[in-house]
Protein backbone atom coordinates (compact mmCIF):
# COMPACT_ATOMS: atom_id res chain seq x y z
CA UNK A 1 0.00 0.00 0.00
CA UNK A 2 1.42 3.43 -0.95
CA UNK A 3 2.47 5.77 1.83
CA UNK A 4 -0.24 8.33 2.59
CA UNK A 5 0.15 12.07 2.96
CA UNK A 6 -1.41 11.85 6.42
CA UNK A 7 1.11 9.26 7.58
CA UNK A 8 4.10 11.24 6.33
CA UNK A 9 2.79 14.45 7.87
CA UNK A 10 2.31 12.75 11.23
CA UNK A 11 5.80 11.29 11.06
CA UNK A 12 7.26 14.69 10.19
CA UNK A 13 5.77 16.14 13.36
CA UNK A 14 7.30 13.49 15.60
CA UNK A 15 10.93 13.54 14.47
CA UNK A 16 13.63 16.17 14.53
CA UNK A 17 13.94 17.99 11.22
CA UNK A 18 17.66 17.27 10.99
CA UNK A 19 17.20 13.50 11.22
CA UNK A 20 17.97 11.04 8.47
CA UNK A 21 15.41 8.31 8.02
CA UNK A 22 15.00 5.20 5.92
CA UNK A 23 11.51 4.33 4.72
CA UNK A 24 11.01 0.56 4.83
CA UNK A 25 8.75 -1.01 2.24
CA UNK A 26 7.34 -4.38 3.30
CA UNK A 27 6.96 -5.81 -0.20
CA UNK A 28 6.23 -4.92 -3.80
CA UNK A 29 2.64 -5.72 -4.68
CA UNK A 30 2.73 -3.50 -7.73
CA UNK A 31 5.38 -2.50 -10.32
CA UNK A 32 8.61 -1.29 -8.77
CA UNK A 33 8.67 1.97 -10.73
CA UNK A 34 5.30 2.96 -9.27
CA UNK A 35 6.49 1.98 -5.79
CA UNK A 36 9.14 4.63 -6.10
CA UNK A 37 7.21 7.24 -8.06
CA UNK A 38 3.96 7.23 -6.06
CA UNK A 39 5.28 6.66 -2.57
CA UNK A 40 8.37 8.82 -2.63
CA UNK A 41 6.59 11.59 -4.51
CA UNK A 42 3.96 11.57 -1.77
CA UNK A 43 6.70 12.01 0.82
CA UNK A 44 8.36 14.90 -0.95
CA UNK A 45 5.11 16.72 -1.75
CA UNK A 46 4.37 17.28 1.94
CA UNK A 47 4.81 20.93 2.75
CA UNK A 48 7.20 22.01 5.46
CA UNK A 49 9.81 19.27 5.03
CA UNK A 50 13.16 21.07 4.63
CA UNK A 51 15.10 20.32 1.49
CA UNK A 52 18.06 18.86 3.38
CA UNK A 53 15.71 16.42 5.12
CA UNK A 54 14.17 15.45 1.79
CA UNK A 55 17.65 14.69 0.55
CA UNK A 56 18.24 12.46 3.58
CA UNK A 57 15.02 10.51 3.10
CA UNK A 58 16.21 7.11 1.88
CA UNK A 59 14.36 4.01 0.80
CA UNK A 60 14.60 0.33 1.68
CA UNK A 61 13.43 -2.74 -0.21
CA UNK A 62 12.54 -6.12 1.27
CA UNK A 63 13.15 -9.56 -0.21
CA UNK A 64 13.46 -8.82 -3.90
CA UNK A 65 15.61 -10.21 -6.68
CA UNK A 66 18.84 -8.51 -7.73
CA UNK A 67 17.40 -7.48 -11.10
CA UNK A 68 14.56 -5.65 -9.34
CA UNK A 69 17.05 -3.67 -7.26
CA UNK A 70 18.90 -2.65 -10.41
CA UNK A 71 15.63 -1.64 -12.08
CA UNK A 72 14.79 0.57 -9.12
CA UNK A 73 18.15 2.33 -9.47
CA UNK A 74 17.54 2.92 -13.18
CA UNK A 75 14.08 4.31 -12.50
CA UNK A 76 15.32 6.59 -9.73
CA UNK A 77 18.07 7.93 -11.98
CA UNK A 78 15.72 8.52 -14.93
CA UNK A 79 13.14 10.36 -12.82
CA UNK A 80 15.54 12.22 -10.55
CA UNK A 81 14.27 10.56 -7.36
CA UNK A 82 16.02 9.41 -4.21
CA UNK A 83 17.33 5.89 -4.74
CA UNK A 84 16.91 2.77 -2.67
CA UNK A 85 19.93 2.39 -0.40
CA UNK A 86 19.20 -0.78 1.54
CA UNK A 87 17.64 -4.18 0.97
CA UNK A 88 16.24 -6.62 3.53
CA UNK A 89 16.75 -10.20 2.38
CA UNK A 90 16.61 -13.33 4.52
CA UNK A 91 20.12 -14.62 5.12
CA UNK A 92 21.39 -17.32 7.42
CA UNK A 93 23.53 -20.45 7.60
CA UNK A 94 20.69 -22.55 6.19
CA UNK A 95 19.95 -20.36 3.15
CA UNK A 96 22.88 -18.61 1.46
CA UNK A 97 21.26 -18.02 -1.92
CA UNK A 98 21.61 -14.22 -1.78
CA UNK A 99 25.35 -14.79 -2.27
CA UNK A 100 24.71 -15.76 -5.90
CA UNK A 101 23.53 -12.39 -7.24
CA UNK A 102 22.10 -10.13 -4.52
CA UNK A 103 25.28 -9.62 -2.49
CA UNK A 104 27.47 -8.99 -5.57
CA UNK A 105 24.85 -6.51 -6.82
CA UNK A 106 24.70 -4.77 -3.43
CA UNK A 107 28.47 -4.41 -3.18
CA UNK A 108 28.67 -3.14 -6.74
CA UNK A 109 25.75 -0.70 -6.64
CA UNK A 110 26.13 0.64 -3.11
CA UNK A 111 23.28 -1.17 -1.38
CA UNK A 112 23.48 -1.97 2.32
CA UNK A 113 22.05 -5.35 3.28
CA UNK A 114 20.05 -5.67 6.51
CA UNK A 115 19.11 -9.36 6.59
CA UNK A 116 16.13 -10.75 8.45
CA UNK A 117 15.92 -14.21 10.03
CA UNK A 118 19.67 -14.63 10.67
CA UNK A 119 18.71 -17.45 13.07
CA UNK A 120 16.43 -19.11 10.50
CA UNK A 121 13.33 -18.72 12.61
CA UNK A 122 15.07 -20.33 15.58
CA UNK A 123 16.42 -23.33 13.67
CA UNK A 124 19.94 -22.07 14.40
CA UNK A 125 19.50 -21.69 18.15
CA UNK A 126 20.25 -25.29 19.09
CA UNK A 127 16.75 -25.98 20.41
CA UNK A 128 15.92 -28.41 17.59
CA UNK A 129 17.53 -31.85 17.68
CA UNK A 130 17.39 -34.66 15.15
CA UNK A 131 14.77 -37.27 16.02
CA UNK A 132 13.34 -35.24 18.90
CA UNK A 133 10.04 -33.41 19.17
CA UNK A 134 10.31 -29.64 18.80
CA UNK A 135 9.91 -27.73 22.08
CA UNK A 136 6.32 -26.71 22.73
CA UNK A 137 7.17 -23.00 22.68
CA UNK A 138 9.26 -23.23 19.50
CA UNK A 139 8.15 -21.67 16.23
CA UNK A 140 8.15 -24.96 14.35
CA UNK A 141 6.37 -26.92 17.06
CA UNK A 142 3.56 -28.80 15.33
CA UNK A 143 4.91 -27.74 11.94
CA UNK A 144 7.13 -30.70 11.23
CA UNK A 145 5.82 -30.72 7.65
CA UNK A 146 7.22 -27.24 6.96
CA UNK A 147 9.63 -26.96 4.02
CA UNK A 148 11.99 -25.05 6.31
CA UNK A 149 11.98 -27.63 9.09
CA UNK A 150 13.47 -30.66 7.39
CA UNK A 151 16.06 -33.37 7.87
CA UNK A 152 18.75 -31.52 5.90
CA UNK A 153 19.10 -28.71 8.45
CA UNK A 154 20.60 -31.11 10.98
CA UNK A 155 23.60 -31.83 8.76
CA UNK A 156 24.43 -28.14 9.15
CA UNK A 157 23.54 -27.64 12.82
CA UNK A 158 25.31 -30.81 13.94
CA UNK A 159 28.35 -29.78 11.93
CA UNK A 160 28.36 -26.41 13.66
CA UNK A 161 28.46 -27.89 17.16
CA UNK A 162 32.28 -28.38 17.25
CA UNK A 163 32.79 -24.75 16.15
CA UNK A 164 30.37 -23.52 18.77
CA UNK A 165 32.05 -25.59 21.49
CA UNK A 166 35.50 -24.38 20.44
CA UNK A 167 34.45 -20.75 20.80
CA UNK A 168 32.54 -21.35 24.04
CA UNK A 169 29.47 -19.60 22.67
CA UNK A 170 25.90 -20.56 21.82
CA UNK A 171 24.85 -21.66 18.37
CA UNK A 172 22.71 -18.53 18.04
CA UNK A 173 25.72 -16.34 18.82
CA UNK A 174 27.86 -18.11 16.25
CA UNK A 175 25.14 -17.86 13.58
CA UNK A 176 24.65 -14.14 14.23
CA UNK A 177 28.37 -13.43 14.28
CA UNK A 178 28.88 -15.30 10.99
CA UNK A 179 26.02 -13.39 9.37
CA UNK A 180 27.04 -9.91 10.46
CA UNK A 181 30.66 -10.42 9.37
CA UNK A 182 29.78 -11.57 5.86
CA UNK A 183 30.71 -9.18 2.99
CA UNK A 184 28.04 -6.61 2.21
CA UNK A 185 26.11 -7.06 5.44
CA UNK A 186 25.39 -3.95 7.54
CA UNK A 187 23.58 -5.55 10.46
CA UNK A 188 21.31 -8.58 10.86
CA UNK A 189 17.83 -8.02 12.27
CA UNK A 190 17.21 -9.92 15.50
CA UNK A 191 13.83 -10.72 17.05
CA UNK A 192 14.26 -11.81 20.67
CA UNK A 193 11.07 -12.47 22.63
CA UNK A 194 12.68 -12.43 26.08
CA UNK A 195 15.45 -10.56 27.87
CA UNK A 196 17.41 -13.81 28.06
CA UNK A 197 17.26 -14.16 24.28
CA UNK A 198 18.30 -10.54 23.81
CA UNK A 199 21.30 -10.93 26.10
CA UNK A 200 22.28 -14.10 24.29
CA UNK A 201 21.98 -12.39 20.90
CA UNK A 202 24.14 -9.48 22.03
CA UNK A 203 26.84 -11.95 23.01
CA UNK A 204 27.44 -12.47 19.28
CA UNK A 205 29.37 -9.19 19.33
CA UNK A 206 32.14 -10.96 21.24
CA UNK A 207 32.42 -13.91 18.84
CA UNK A 208 35.27 -13.72 16.35
CA UNK A 209 34.79 -15.45 13.00
CA UNK A 210 38.07 -16.42 11.38
CA UNK A 211 38.86 -17.40 7.81
CA UNK A 212 39.22 -20.98 9.02
CA UNK A 213 35.73 -20.80 10.54
CA UNK A 214 34.35 -19.62 7.21
CA UNK A 215 36.10 -22.46 5.41
CA UNK A 216 34.55 -25.01 7.77
CA UNK A 217 31.12 -23.41 7.33
CA UNK A 218 31.53 -23.61 3.56
CA UNK A 219 32.16 -27.33 3.89
CA UNK A 220 28.86 -27.72 5.74
CA UNK A 221 26.82 -25.57 3.37
CA UNK A 222 28.46 -24.29 0.22
CA UNK A 223 28.28 -20.59 -0.73
CA UNK A 224 25.06 -19.81 -2.58
CA UNK A 225 23.32 -23.01 -1.49
CA UNK A 226 20.41 -23.68 0.87
CA UNK A 227 18.89 -26.52 2.86
CA UNK A 228 15.94 -24.53 4.22
CA UNK A 229 14.13 -22.08 1.90
CA UNK A 230 13.92 -18.53 3.24
CA UNK A 231 14.90 -16.39 0.24
CA UNK A 232 11.66 -16.57 -1.76
CA UNK A 233 11.85 -13.48 -3.97
CA UNK A 234 10.11 -13.17 -7.34
CA UNK A 235 12.95 -14.42 -9.50
CA UNK A 236 10.95 -14.37 -12.73
CA UNK A 237 10.73 -11.56 -15.28
CA UNK A 238 8.58 -8.46 -14.86
CA UNK A 239 4.96 -9.56 -15.16
CA UNK A 240 4.00 -6.61 -17.37
CA UNK A 241 6.86 -6.94 -19.85
CA UNK A 242 6.65 -10.52 -21.05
Amino acid sequence: MPITNEGIEQRRKTVATDSREIAFWGTFGYPMAWAIVEDEAACLRIGGIPYHVQQGFKLNERTVAAWQCVESLQTSRELGLNRFVTEQPPYNLLDRRIERELIPMARTCGYGLIPWSPLAGGLLTGKYQRGEKAPDDARFSGREDSDRYNEHIFYVTEGLEPLVKEKDCTMAQFALAWCMHQPGIISPIIGPRTMQQLEDNLGALDVEITDEDRRKVDELIAPGRMVSPFYEADFGPHIYRT
